[in-house]
């Protein structure tokens, strides 16, 4: 006996630092939170693991458990620094959730992204699954406990599609809760056999996850959401089609198209509306490019976009923090800022949005920190590609006037600079200029030298043309352009619709804005007050100026109506009541199942193991007359009456009602943790 006890005192240990390592670990991958000492954290969290397993040699162990966890806890919330960590968990991972969901971040005063560590609250969560764990294997306990607060961590992982779980981590807790859920029930009537078990299904499980682990591994199943949707679409399609020209009744719409060619010879007044498009979130405030299509063929009267290309949109430079969008429809494309940290595919001038997302978050970056020293003394060997120079005879021949002199820049930017500040001189803005009449010939040509006046598709055209007339790589691009400030929620309308032109760096390999549209502008169109050049690129561009260049994020980014973070904290409350109310009702009804079926004397031993667990929560020995049932019904040939069976149900009954005397929150715990009444 003794032995078996030591060896349930190991398993449980191990088992515990299995679950307490796997579930912190998920959540520390998973939402990038910084562990400054791991193995300090592993050596007390052992520790008190194997303090737990002696305890629970004790009959009063669990009550000494008890204090100290209380006075630990106490102590620890008299501590700033374990204050500060709590927040900044918490504030992580509602921001996260705000980002996907915009639900509001739970913050406080001076809170940013990269605050600190949370090696603290981390400690105490793994503490409290681990000993739950170890407890529940060294004294036979029901292994539903520690197993629902494992999965807590886990579920928060899984909610947000962005926060994906290393898989040491995933694997460790999946042994773990594997092993409880093997073992659990046999544990309850024999540790001997439990142990025994234990011992010989490591191996199995281990290989079991290995193979599953190596047979689908996250990078292939982290994206299959994208794979079905797109499935999807490809199979609704024709059925939308063949709807509309078969019955010419409604059209099923998937997404809302994006045109591949821009017509400018019919190109006249502009008129915005200022319902909402989207709503997008900034870390890191000032101006904001949201990069949706970029056209690279130029016939004098449009711009048409090139389906067949692709090419990998980034920039290594200073991490600027995350930028969240939320479309109120389904697009073609996703909205890309500059730049993505991690690189986003364009095929065709786009993001291809194959997912069909409405929400999505990119993690931001700006230029090198070096980059003006770069542009300055930096030498590149690069050959042109000749689709990014390409233009009409007519037009290259005019364009050329324009840029006569920029051949002492030596640099791609240098030209830009001189080119943006010709645009914007050769122009006024005006959101009702006059349409290009008939006879002209080329659409840039007209407006520098004849109209004279636009808005951003005139001046970012024009700039285009004569980018390309210099020898500088450049193309036409749509999208928005939002002012906000850092952490702040704001609704992008029509009258942020704006049109840029892009031109190629060879020093930073990298595609680069040149906004010429003119400082002054009207009403209905937002760009940067200062022009866009070379000297204030990062300013404006990738970086806003240095008053907000700092990643400080407000207490909570502003909801998109008053109270709206409100309403929706009290939903997710009610819809988790209520999910632990569902949860609670099944149980009962399989157990009440459950504990009816098979012959008498099977439905006794069942009875039975339920009074065992009743009479452990109460703190007492199971009544004599009752055990003799459960050998009687176990080792005998005696066929238990349905009086027998009674007398077991009474003492359940009576039981419960005793247990609900207890105080409100061991009341909780009976109710959903064990689901008892």
């Amino acid at each position: 006996m003794r032995r078996e006890f030591w060896l349930s005192s190991l398993f449980g240990v191990l088992l515990g630092l299995c679950m307490a390592l796997g579930a912190v670990g998920c959540l520390a991958t998973a939402f990038e939170l910084t562990v400054l000492d791991p193995q300090k954290l592993l050596l007390i969290c052992l520790a008190g693991l194997c303090l737990c397993a002696l305890m629970c040699r004790w009959r009063w162990g669990d009550l000494v458990l008890l204090v100290a966890v209380g006075a630990a806890l106490g102590y620890l919330l008299r501590r700033e620094e374990f204050l500060t960590q709590l927040r900044q968990l918490i504030f992580r991972i509602s921001y996260i959730y705000d980002l996907a969901y915009g639900w509001g971040a739970v913050s406080w005063p001076g809170m940013t992204w990269d605050a600190g560590a949370a090696d603290l609250p981390l400690l105490v969560l793994a503490l409290l699954l681990g000993m739950s764990v170890c407890r529940s294997v060294c004294r036979g306990k029901p292994v539903m406990v520690p197993l629902m607060l494992a999965l807590l961590p886990l579920a928060a992982c899984l909610v947000v599609t962005d926060t994906v779980p290393g898989w040491q981590s995933l694997c460790l807790l999946l042994f773990a809760g594997v092993m409880l859920l093997l073992t659990g029930s046999v544990r309850e009537d024999s540790p001997e056999q439990a142990n025994r078990l234990t011992m010989m299904g490591v191996i199995p499980v281990a290989a079991a996850l290995a193979v599953l682990f190596l047979a689908a591994p996250q990078d292939g199943y982290v994206n299959k959401t994208e794979d079905i949707r797109q499935s999807l679409r490809d199979w609704l399609q024709p059925l939308s089609q063949e709807l509309e020209a078969g019955t010419g009744e409604g059209r099923l719409e998937l997404t809302t198209p994006q045109p591949e060619e821009v017509d400018l010879s019919s190109l006249g007044s502009r008129d915005v509306s200022r319902k909402p498009q989207m709503y997008v979130t900034a870390q890191t405030g000032g101006s904001l490019y949201l990069r949706g299509m970029d056209y690279d063929v130029y016939d004098g009267t449009g711009w048409q976009s090139t389906g067949t290309r692709a090419e990998t949109f980034a920039c290594s430079g200073t991490d600027l923090g995350y930028v969240a969008v939320e479309t109120l429809e389904q697009q073609k494309q996703m909205y890309l800022p500059y730049y993505p940290a991690e690189g986003v595919m364009l095929v065709g001038g786009r993001a291809e949005n194959t997912g069909l997302y409405t929400q999505y978050t990119f993690r931001r970056t700006g230029l090198p920190e070096n980059y003006g020293a770069l542009l300055v003394e930096g030498t590149a060997e690069h050959t042109p590609d000749p689709a990014w120079l390409e233009l009409p005879q007519g037009t290259l021949a005019g364009a050329a006037e324009w840029v006569q002199g920029l051949e002492e820049e030596h640099t791609a930017s240098g030209k830009a600079q001189r080119v943006g500040a010709l645009v914007r001189e050769a122009g006024t803005y005006t959101l009702d200029p006059q349409r290009m009449p008939p006879e002209a010939e080329d659409f840039a040509l007209w407006f520098l030298e004849e109209a004279r006046e636009g808005y951003c598709v005139h001046f970012a055209t024009a700039a285009v043309v004569l980018l390309r007339a210099a020898g500088v790589e450049a193309r036409y691009v749509t999208g928005y352009m939002v002012r906000l400030n850092g952490g702040e929620t704001v609704a992008v309308t029509e009258e942020n619709a704006h049109a840029w032109a892009e031109y190629y760096e060879p020093l930073l390999d990298a595609w680069l804005v040149l906004d010429a549209t003119p400082a002054s502008l009207g009403a209905t169109e937002t760009v940067p007050e200062e022009t866009t050049e070379p000297a204030d690129l990062p300013q404006e561009t990738t970086q806003p100026p240095e008053e907000e260049t700092q990643q400080t994020t407000p207490a909570a980014p502003e909801s998109r109506e008053k109270g709206n973070s409100l309403w929706k904290w009290l939903l997710a409350l009610v819809l988790t009541w209520m999910a632990a109310e569902g949860q609670r009702r099944v149980r009962l009804g399989l157990r009440r199942s459950w504990t009816r079926r098979g012959s008498p004397n099977r439905q006794g031993l069942k009875r039975w193991r339920q009074v065992r667990t009743l009479a452990a929560l109460l703190d007492e020995t199971p009544p004599a007359e009752l055990r003799e049932l459960a050998l009687k019904a176990k080792f005998s040939q005696h066929t238990l009456t349905g009086e027998e069976l009674l007398a077991l149900d009474a003492y359940l009954r009576t039981g419960v009602r005793r247990l609900r005397q207890h105080p409100w929150y061991r009341r909780l715990l009976y109710r959903y943790g064990y689901a008892l009444y």
